[in-house]
């Protein structure tokens, strides 16, 4: 089982697209997946996308589910090698940027959002 605490602005602005039915997902940028852009980058990093979709869209791709503060979040099976059980996105405010994390690891020190969902 995984969890995923997310924090700050970031968790505010997620809930809100929630309650207005939205669909969370963290995606894997491997290139796989209905809304993959083209191939994957050939580089050591890991890269996940918040992707907000409708909650009504169909996403056949992302059928693990991450239970988190704001509820549940989809995510490739594939996905799974990349996470670790307990973590966190945090918005870092000076950075402006989004990291995930767990047990003291970071997983991506960048995750980006893509909002298919406005």
């Amino acid at each position: 089982m995984y969890n995923l605490e997310i924090t700050g602005k970031l968790e505010e602005r997620l809930m809100k697209a929630v309650k207005a039915g939205a669909k969370i997902l963290l995606d894997l940028d491997d290139g796989t997946g209905q809304f993959a852009t083209g191939a994957a980058s050939c580089t050591m990093d890991t890269a996940f996308r918040i992707i907000i979709v409708k909650q009504t869209q169909d996403t056949p791709d992302y059928q693990l589910e991450i239970n988190s503060n704001i509820g549940k979040i989809y995510v490739k099976p594939h996905s799974k090698d990349m996470l670790i059980s307990q973590m966190k996105l945090a918005y870092i405010p000076p950075f402006n940027q989004l990291t995930l994390s767990g047990l003291g690891e970071v997983i991506d020190p960048n995750v980006q959002i893509k909002n298919l969902f406005d």
